[in-house]
């Protein structure tokens, strides 16, 4: 009898070693991924390896668009998500394919790294949520607005947008474009676009991108719209007049 109850007991220890994976050598224990990072307009900084950090924003769409702006540089990294992953293109001196991924999500805060051929880095940024709680409406778009800051694509430019979102583009260099926006997500601070860009200076074709308002002298009287089409793209920032 002694002998049995030896035997059960030792036939016990070895059947909880196994359940709970004593002496394999391997842990099961799993490390937890990080949340997906809410749509939204997070304003923080990107710091290019070997270089200071600039003042940037990361935008985030409802359809899952992206956007990293580097105010600095006037550099951007413009395309899609899955998940944290980020994958588009960098409209800067060149325009190169590139990553990006968020490597933490912690509340409103996001940082992550980005990748091309032709820079590196890192970024973070603080969700900004009353600006893109803030609704969206033609109403807020209609009127003209001047861009006088980002010229060095096709010069100051001037935008005549209708109550239905068509609009109609002027530069200081002769060039012209015509095209709509529409709503993404009433709800936010978010706006699709699609334009077509007559010849001039050698480009010419259709762009698409995506625009917020932010406030400068007036409640949402400045729009930020980065666009591209795969080979030349940037961004935009008119004030309205």
């Amino acid at each position: 009898m002694k002998n049995i109850s030896i035997q059960l007991f030792i036939l016990l220890m070895i059947f909880e070693l196994v359940a709970c994976g004593g002496g394999s050598g391997e842990s099961n224990v799993e490390i937890p991924s990080i949340p997906v990072a809410q749509s939204g307009i997070y304003i923080g900084t990107v710091t290019p390896n070997n270089s200071n950090s600039n003042a940037s924003a990361s935008i985030i769409t409802s359809k899952n668009d992206v956007a990293l702006i580097n105010f600095d540089t006037f550099e951007v990294f413009f395309g899609t998500r899955s998940n944290n992953l980020f994958t588009g293109i960098i409209y800067s001196s060149q325009t190169v394919s590139a990553n990006a991924e968020l490597t933490s999500v912690n509340g409103n805060s996001i940082s992550g790294n980005y990748s091309s051929s032709l820079a590196s880095g890192i970024f973070s940024g603080i969700a900004d949520i009353n600006l893109y709680s803030r609704s969206s409406s033609f109403e807020k778009l209609e009127g003209v607005w001047v861009d006088a800051f980002y010229t060095d694509l096709i010069g100051i430019t001037t935008w005549v947008i209708q109550n239905n979102g068509a609009f109609e583009i002027t530069s200081s260099f002769g060039c012209f474009l015509s095209g709509n926006f529409s709503l993404m997500d009433s709800t936010k601070n978010e706006y699709e676009y699609n334009a077509t860009m007559q010849p001039c200076l050698g480009f010419s074709g259709n762009f698409s991108g995506f625009a917020v308002l932010d406030s400068v002298n007036n409640t949402d009287d400045r729009m930020t719209l980065v666009f591209g089409n795969g080979y030349i793209g940037g961004l935009s920032q008119p004030i309205k007049q």
